[in-house]
């Protein structure tokens, strides 16, 4: 959704520079409107739609909060530092 939000801003910007732009070589770049409008409305709504698609989906299980397996974090081993797994060779 953030992704949707920020395209849209830099097409809408796009849109003006180039409205600039052409204004100043004289040319005339006509959009209507409505049609920048409803090309908004569906991006964001298409995005809202894959985001609460994507949001319903399960998700995987990977270990425990700090991405150590269970079986480590729950044997009562010594905890590692944030990243580096026990036998791992940093």
């Amino acid at each position: 959704m953030t992704l949707a939000v920020s395209g849209v801003s830099l097409m809408v910007g796009g849109l003006g520079a180039a409205r600039l732009l052409a204004g100043a070589l004289g040319a005339e770049i006509e959009i209507p409107q409505a049609w920048v409008g409803a090309a908004v409305v569906a991006i964001i709504a298409v995005s809202y739609g894959v985001g609460r698609w994507l949001a319903r989906r399960p998700q995987q299980q990977l270990g425990t909060a700090r991405g150590r397996p269970a079986a480590a974090s729950a044997s009562g081993a010594e905890a590692s530092p944030a990243g580096v797994h026990p036998g791992s060779t940093v």
